[in-house]
């Protein structure tokens, strides 16, 4: 899994939104919206739709990290 499902959740969750609603909001079916719960990765166009409706919190570098890795150590890896 990774952090941007983690955060998506949060952030529906804590705004007491259903996926269904969330889903009205970002442009996709609410199947959709459970697949990226559950840790499918959104299109780049849908990942800027999410960060635009959460205002930042759930970004598109959220979904290409893992759980318990940083941005950070990703981007060094990737370079080494």
């Amino acid at each position: 899994m990774n952090q941007g499902a983690v955060k998506l959740r949060n952030y529906i969750e804590g705004r007491g939104l259903s996926p269904a609603r969330f889903a009205s909001l970002i442009f996709v079916t609410q199947p959709s919206v459970h697949r990226y719960l559950y840790g499918r990765i959104p299109s780049p166009v849908v990942m800027q739709r999410i960060k635009e409706v959460t205002e930042g919190q759930v970004s598109p570098n959220d979904w290409l990290t893992p759980i318990g890795e940083s941005v950070k150590k990703n981007r060094v890896e990737a370079v080494a």
